[in-house]
């Protein structure tokens, strides 16, 4: 019996450890085998309920909940809400769950329509479905506000579409309203620049579009751009207005020197926030040096000055501006030479103050019949032609360099180069320029070549239909930007240029209201829209050897 009984015992004990081996063998096993999760969720959450309910009236609450039909997340912590009318306080966004909670820290107007949208912030918690833009409608009085204005918003310049532009009403005449106050009801366009702003009251409203760059909702950066209206808009349930905008940056509305530097020895560049029309500068001890003035071109806010170079470790100037018919006077201080006082910060002393030159030509090449233009590093006093020699080899080619520097000074421009000539080499001995310190340079020596007339292609469009009455400018720009050229525009006079570097162009037309060769911002301030701008739809693509005529057709 009792060996039978061991056996027994043995044989279960088999039985037991065989099972955990089989048990623990198919967890392995299981463990290797992914699940399959099936189809990949696209949908986007949806609301199922709120509180209160969209289009309610007589709400007199502190706290709106939003019912997800799934659990949801904040993807930018709710800033992506937009509560109209704005609020001077941001409400506090709270996720629960399924729910999404705000709680307003401020009471809110009587007898005022409320509209919260919630857009993309709003994501499931999955795979981040972004909810689709929703509003939801409540009135703290008896009834619902019921008119709606709705349009685009497109850049002055570009005249694509902007989004996330803010448009916004005010029930008041005052211009200063968008840098001062709140709205009371305000839209964001879309994707696509369009914008609606519903369950507006009757009555007569300033309307402003603003790119509002620190989520104010205020008119306060001068980097933001803008766009306006030159009346405002009277809404009545008669009047279904559609209203579009052109944003762009507004000069300042006061003038200020944003910034000074004198990084070379007798050089002194300003940067001012508007443009200047009159400038002088003057030494502390009552010298002007006006005549040394260089690159100032009135209407520009940016102004460069060669001055004598000071002795003494500081340099003290009086720059004297007229902008809009008001003058100003700024005090510019600036360390010139390393000293006890200066030690530790920067002067102009010990940088490089050699008389440097550069010839730019477009495409490594010079044109054929175009001007070459040789670029000094600091304005030039006088030159002097017979230390210039045009060479064939190492034999000098007969021609007459020219005695004049540019208006400027700091450009010497040379014309009539021998046509016969594909290369040119040129050679200037020392003492050839001389600049307004008296310094001059060392040997120079530049050779470069002429395109061929199979390397450069030709244009030309005509323009058909009318663009509008007043001045306008033609300009055919390369792909960097540049404006290769522009032309004064004539009805039936074709834009066209010979002799065009090979690339890829556009051609754009701006009403030249002022006559200053320059499409010019909107001015909010002086109630001036951005000039009109049309650009061709497409590109131009020059190919060496070819001739291209376009014709441009106004839609009507």
């Amino acid at each position: 019996m009792a060996g039978k009984c061991r056996i027994n015992k043995s044989f279960n004990a088999c039985r037991i450890i065989l099972f955990l081996l089989v048990l623990f063998g198919l967890s392995a096993c299981a463990s290797r085998i992914p699940p399959s999760g099936g189809p990949k969720d696209s949908k986007a959450p949806e609301i199922v309920s709120s509180i209160p309910a969209n289009g309610s009236t007589g709400f007199g609450g502190d706290v709106i909940s939003f019912n997800f039909s799934e659990y949801v997340q904040l993807k930018d912590g709710g800033s992506g809400i937009l509560v109209s009318p704005p609020l001077n306080v941001p409400p506090q966004v709270l996720l629960k769950g399924k729910t999404v909670q705000m709680s307003f820290r401020e009471k809110l107007h009587e007898n005022t329509t409320y509209s919260i949208t919630i857009g993309k912030s709003v994501v499931d918690l999955t795979e981040g479905n972004a909810l689709q833009e929703h509003s939801l409608v409540f009135s703290t009085g008896a009834s619902l506000d019921s008119l709606s204005i709705k349009g685009a918003v497109a850049d002055a310049f570009t005249a694509k579409p902007v989004a996330s532009v803010l448009v916004m009403l005010y029930p008041a005449l005052e211009d200063s309203l968008p840098e001062k106050t709140l709205p009371v009801k305000l839209a964001r366009t879309d994707g696509s620049g369009k914008y609606q702003i519903d369950n507006i009251r009757q009555g007569t409203y300033m309307v402003f579009a603003l790119k509002d760059e620190n989520n104010n909702y205020k008119y306060d950066l001068p980097e933001e751009k803008t766009g306006f209206l030159d009346s405002l808009v009277v809404l009545t349930p008669r009047l279904r207005s559609e209203i579009d905008f052109r944003i762009s940056v507004n000069p300042e509305k006061r003038q200020r020197l944003l910034k000074k530097s004198f990084n070379q020895p007798g050089k002194v560049q300003l940067k001012y926030a508007v443009p200047v029309s009159e400038w002088r500068i003057q030494l502390a001890d009552g010298r002007s040096e006006s005549s040394w003035t260089a690159g100032f071109v009135p209407g520009t806010d940016s102004l460069i000055a060669w001055i004598p170079r000071p002795k003494k470790d500081s340099l003290v100037l009086y720059s004297e501006t007229v902008s809009d018919g008001k003058a100003r006077i700024d005090t510019l201080v600036f360390l010139t030479h390393t000293s006890p006082v200066a030690r530790g910060r920067k002067s102009a002393e010990g940088r490089d103050t050699s008389l440097r030159f550069n010839m730019k030509l477009p495409g490594g090449k010079l044109i054929p019949d175009d001007t070459l233009t040789i670029t000094a590093s600091r304005p030039l006093l006088r030159v002097d032609p017979s230390r210039f020699h045009l060479l064939r080899g190492k034999d000098t080619i007969p021609f007459t360099f020219p005695d004049l520097l540019s208006e400027y000074q700091q450009q010497y421009v040379v014309s009539g180069l021998p046509a016969s000539e594909k290369k040119h080499k040129i050679l200037a001995y020392p003492g050839a320029f001389t600049d307004v310190y008296g310094m001059k340079n060392d040997t120079l020596f530049w050779e470069f070549q002429e395109f061929l007339e199979d390397e450069l292609g030709i244009f030309s469009m005509l323009l058909k239909g009318n663009p509008g009455q007043g001045r306008w400018v033609w300009e055919l720009v390369d792909k960097s930007g540049t404006v290769v050229l522009q032309s004064l525009f004539v009805p039936e006079k074709p834009l066209s240029i010979d002799n065009l570097i090979p690339g890829t162009y556009t051609v754009r037309l701006f009403r030249d209201e002022n006559a200053n060769n320059r499409w010019d911002h909107g001015n909010f301030y002086r109630k001036q829209q951005p000039e009109q701008i049309l650009h061709y739809q497409g590109q131009i693509n020059v190919r060496a050897g070819w001739d291209i005529e376009q014709t441009w057709e106004l839609q009507p």
